[in-house]
C-alpha cells in the first residue's frame, strides 16, 4: 500500500487541478470546495512544511513532468513552487 500512495497522490493532485479548471468554467458556487481539496494535496505534498514544492519535494511526490518542468514553471526563479505557481498550471498549457 505505501508503495502506492505516491500514484495515488499524483493523481489526486492532478485531478484536483483539473476539477479546479472544471469547475472555473461550469460551476462557480463549487470553486471554494475545490480550492480547498488542492490546498490539502499541496500540503501533502509540501514535506517541509514552507509552502513551497522544491524539486526534490515535487520528485518525492512522484511529480516527474513538474520536475521535468520546474525551472519554467518557476515564475520568479528561487528555486520553488508556491500555490500561485502551481494554479498558474491552470492558465498555461505544459510544453
Amino acid at each position: 500500500m505505501r508503495a502506492l500512495f505516491p500514484f495515488m497522490l499524483v493523481g489526486t493532485l492532478l485531478g484536483a487541478i483539473l476539477g479546479l479548471a472544471h469547475a472555473s468554467l461550469d460551476e462557480p458556487s463549487r470553486l471554494p470546495q475545490r480550492v480547498a481539496k488542492f490546498d490539502m494535496l499541496f500540503d501533502a505534498a509540501d514535506r517541509d512544511g514552507d509552502g513551497a514544492w522544491n524539486k526534490d519535494e515535487a520528485y518525492s511526490a512522484r511529480l516527474h513532468r513538474i520536475v521535468e518542468r520546474f525551472d519554467w514553471l518557476d515564475a520568479d526563479g528561487n528555486g520553488k513552487l508556491t500555490r500561485e505557481e502551481t494554479r498558474a498550471l491552470l492558465k498555461r498549457p505544459l510544453i
